[in-house]
């Protein structure tokens, strides 16, 4: 399993497999049919939105099936939502990748390492790599002294972790 997303406790959604797996109040069941090309790596969404990709594809539950949504230009290596709109980490080519707004196409070069992820506060997005950079709502980066790992907002904190441990910024 790579990436574990949701709304509620009562509303989870976990990604690395071929199938999508979501958890309700009765327990963990496969959403829709198999992805085509590849398995998940990444799952994101919003309050009423679920995405999930598979290779260079992002799909979008529509009814209790997949629906393609967009087909990125390289494999898309985490999904976060950020500033209203859906992101991915897109690598383009070893050792180099890119942030993309996956609505409007706008793209940010990430330069420092092949393999990054995503993660969202209210009011930045952060991808990581060998270092961590902070975005704003135009894609305009500011380099962390940390290298964050993950994080997740609560009570208007973002909790992160490191390879030394989870912390709080």
């Amino acid at each position: 399993w790579r990436n574990l997303w949701g709304r509620s406790m009562t509303d989870l959604w976990l990604a690395g497999d071929a199938r999508a797996w979501h958890r309700t109040a009765t327990g963990w069941s496969a959403v829709g049919m198999s992805f085509p090309l590849a398995n998940s790596q990444s799952v994101a969404g919003s309050s009423t939105d679920t995405f999930f990709e598979a290779g260079a594809d992002v799909f979008r539950l529509d009814s209790g099936e997949w629906a393609m949504f967009v087909s990125a230009p390289g494999e898309v290596m985490s999904l976060s939502m950020a500033f209203g709109a859906l992101h991915g980490a897109i690598r383009t080519s070893a050792p180099s990748g890119s942030v993309t707004n996956l609505a409007n196409g706008t793209t940010w070069a990430f330069d420092a390492g092949s393999t990054y992820s995503l993660f969202a506060t209210s009011t930045a997005l952060f991808v990581t790599g060998e270092r961590t950079v902070q975005l704003d709502a135009t894609l305009r980066p500011q380099k962390l002294n940390d290298v964050l790992r993950a994080g997740v907002e609560a009570e208007q904190q973002l909790f992160a972790a490191n390879v030394e441990g989870v912390g709080v910024m």
